[in-house]
């Protein structure tokens, strides 16, 4: 991981498309030696596909990107081990590049605030790491965040909550 400050990288949906490829290979190379990627589940940790969408990330960095991805995994601080957990923690604090996207914003907030990852991001981030956010992960980032799923698909009132 090169010294210094790090990257974040905000992406809209579409991620894992074509269009993105060379874009991940660039955010890639920017580490020294063989980076480390990573896929966090977190914003889609409340879905029943949650476990293909970590696949379908692995799978098209491998035939895309022609890079490994790990998973770390942290579905819902309500249900992980604290082994689970630290396994997470471990995948992240080792990454050079961590990638999170679909879910909702506001599901991911609120597992993460009970746990150590956000000190993880901004510790890697600080320390040279490159943090991509796609999708409704890029909504997570800033001091507020959207509720999209609560909004459009709940009926509530538009709204802000605190982002991390």
């Amino acid at each position: 991981m090169p010294s210094g400050k790090g990257m974040i990288v905000l992406m809209g949906s579409g991620e894992l498309t074509a269009t993105m490829v060379e874009v991940h290979k660039e955010l890639l190379g920017r580490a020294t030696a063989v980076p480390k990627a990573v896929f966090l589940d977190t914003p889609a940790g409340f879905q029943l596909n949650v476990d293909q969408i970590s696949k379908k990330a692995q799978d098209y960095f491998k035939a895309h990107v022609q890079h490994s991805l790990s998973v770390a995994s942290f579905k819902s601080h309500e249900t992980i081990t604290p082994y689970e957990a630290e396994q997470a923690y471990v995948l992240l604090r080792e990454a050079d590049f961590v990638l999170i996207g679909p879910g909702s914003p506001t599901y991911a907030v609120r597992q993460w605030q009970q746990s150590s990852i956000p000190k993880i991001l901004i510790s890697r981030i600080q320390e040279g790491g490159c943090l991509v956010a796609a999708s409704a992960a890029a909504l997570t980032v800033g001091r507020f965040t959207l509720p999209v799923y609560e909004i459009y698909k709940v009926g509530r009132e538009l709204h802000w909550v605190d982002g991390m």
